[in-house]
């Protein structure tokens, strides 16, 4: 994309381009002050595993909500922890956040990210207190509010009366599918509560959200409807 694309797209979707450019710079700076400490991560983590860097950038753990700071339910949205990990959220969020944002408008649009974020990590972290978790376990990522906005577009699309809307909606629910099955799969890397927490916790969140913005809106011109 050249620079007189981004800007056009800054220009259409303001919220999820400062959103994604924000995730890109904390991962930078996560990564700038390892290397300024004098560590350096092995390739492996830097690429796959993750780098130990996220907590002093706002990333959760139980512990940090005894102390309150709550504030972390939604900062640790913006925390990634390795190069794949951003990558695939910031694929799937640009996608998705593009989307949404052309129907609800910035405003809106930064509405739903932060109750998606703080009310699915909020559900988590009250899940790990009732299942006893370590309080020193922590978690970060977009992916919360990707699963926010995913079953946002699946309810939007279930209850519309286009095809194309239908489609959409089904399409989001089997994206849901496999990631419950992957967080099953692979519970050390993936934080299922945080990533079903929105999704599943029916009318406390999405339908409430869904309710009270516009469903699929008559389109103006240079609404994203697909992507």
């Amino acid at each position: 994309m050249t620079l007189r694309g981004i800007a056009r797209e800054f220009k259409d979707f303001p919220a999820t381009i400062f959103f994604c450019i924000l995730w890109i710079a904390i991962f930078v700076a996560m990564i700038g002050s390892q290397f300024a400490e004098g560590v350096h991560p092995p390739w492996l983590n830097l690429m796959l595993l993750g780098v130990s860097a996220g907590h002093r950038f706002g990333d959760l753990a139980l512990a940090d909500i005894n102390q309150g700071e709550v504030w972390r339910l939604v900062t640790s949205t913006f925390v990634h922890y390795s190069v794949v990990h951003i990558a695939l959220n910031l694929l799937a969020f640009y996608q998705l956040g593009t989307l949404l944002e052309s129907w609800y408008g910035t405003h809106q649009f930064i509405m739903i990210y932060g109750l998606t974020g703080g009310g699915g990590n909020l559900i988590s972290v009250w899940i790990r207190y009732r299942n006893g978790s370590s309080p020193h376990v922590h978690s970060a990522g977009g992916s919360v509010v990707i699963m926010g906005l995913v079953a946002l577009c699946a309810i939007a699309g279930l209850r519309s009366r286009t095809h194309m809307g239908k489609w959409l909606g089904w399409q989001m629910v089997f994206f849901m599918f496999v990631t419950a099955i992957l967080g099953i799969a692979f519970p050390r890397y993936l934080d299922n509560w945080g990533h079903l927490g929105v999704p599943w916790s029916g009318p406390r969140w999405d339908l409430p959200i869904a309710g009270y913005f516009v469903l699929l809106p008559d389109h103006r011109p240079g609404d994203r409807v697909w992507w």
